[in-house]
């Protein structure tokens, strides 16, 4: 039976292995590959609910333990293929792709609280609780138009305005009409 001790060590094992003949930028790295290489069993056929967690929990640190480890090393993260398997994101896109899964995160979990909170029923709060709610939900808003922003200018450096004419340069400025005469002070 695979342990959790087992699924560590045959995930730094085959980290190793990964880091030593890193694959392309484009190649798929399936499940399967990785779990043969790490030589660790196959999962029975018939388990109970708890050894069926027990497993799951065993292959995921199996699994984390190898993107971890490779990207400590080596600087790429092996970006998750659902279905499928892995691939080794090239350095230039491992800022870019933790970015855009970080702020779909967001987006959802903020769509999520704005959906929940706009369906609190006003009536059955108190006056304060009413308050309460509006400063959360501006709160909520203020968080979700920040992110907006963000991604404009991700997107268009500018946010959208367009690039300002180059300045003119100044007209001299007029010479006044009467001229500050030291001698006539008194």
């Amino acid at each position: 039976m695979l342990t959790y001790r087992d699924a560590k060590i045959a995930g730094v094992n085959v980290a190793d292995d990964t880091i030593n003949n890193p694959p392309a930028p484009d190649q798929l790295i399936t499940r399967e590959e990785l779990w043969k290489q790490g030589g660790l069993p196959q999962r029975p056929d018939v388990l109970s609910k708890e050894m069926h967690d027990q497993w799951q929990r065993h292959e995921q640190k199996f699994f984390d333990t190898w993107k971890t480890v490779v990207h400590k090393v080596i600087g790429r993260w092996a970006k998750t293929i659902r279905g499928e398997g892995f691939r080794l994101l090239a350095p230039g896109e491992v800022c870019a792709e933790m970015e855009d899964a970080t702020i779909k995160k967001l987006m959802a979990s903020l769509n999520r609280a704005e959906f929940v909170m706009s369906h609190v029923k006003d009536n059955d709060l108190t006056v304060n609780e009413r308050h309460d709610k509006l400063d959360r939900q501006q709160r909520m808003a203020f968080i979700k138009k920040a992110i907006e922003n963000s991604l404009n200018h991700k997107f268009n450096p500018s946010g959208g305005v367009p690039d300002p004419t180059p300045p003119t340069p100044a007209a001299p400025s007029p010479t006044p009409r009467y001229r500050f005469d030291p001698s006539k002070v008194r």
